[in-house]
């Protein structure tokens, strides 16, 4: 055997090895990943706002689960949002001299239903725009949202409806 099969044959096996530690260190660190890192929107809150003291800093955290979580949210069935409920209107904005922001009170009376992002649809009965706005709405619970719209007359203080409803729904036990 001449030396450079020699040199071949040692090359080969440090690129076998070389391969080898990269995948178990691969496997070990996703596996850590996997064990630290949340996988879903009530382990991000568990793990992220333990004891925490400051409200504004809570929801921030909180608003920011959701926000990475709700991707993972499915279209509701409307037997699933069948106690979505809520009461809003348009209003004039600071800044303008026609209906431009839309707030709502939303109550959510599903027992197993968790919604977190909901599609409102404001206007008039002839012209509907739809405005898609995050929640973190648990069962039982209720929320405010406010959200900028396309100007609307002073005369039509903006008909709305939820178009549309997000989140997961639990099985019952």
């Amino acid at each position: 055997m001449s030396d450079c099969d020699n040199v071949y044959k040692l090359y080969t096996k440090s690129i076998i090895a070389s391969i080898a530690v990269f995948s178990a260190v691969s496997v070990a660190s996703y596996t850590y990943y996997l064990s630290v890192v949340p996988q879903t929107y009530d382990e991000c809150v568990i793990q992220s706002v333990p004891n925490m003291n400051d409200k504004a800093l809570a929801k921030v955290v909180i608003d920011s689960c959701l926000n990475k979580f709700s991707q993972n949210a499915i279209q509701l069935l409307p037997n699933d949002i069948s106690g979505l409920t809520g009461f809003g209107s348009a209003k004039k904005s600071a800044y303008s001299d026609k209906n431009d922001e839309f707030s709502a009170e939303l109550y959510n009376g599903n027992e197993n239903t968790y919604i977190n992002r909901v599609v409102i649809g404001v206007g008039s009965s002839t012209d509907i725009k739809n405005y898609s706005v995050n929640v973190n709405l648990p069962p039982y619970s209720k929320t405010y949202v406010t959200f900028h719209i396309l100007p609307v007359s002073d005369t039509d203080k903006g008909e709305w409806v939820i178009a549309k409803a997000f989140g997961s729904v639990k099985n019952k036990q």
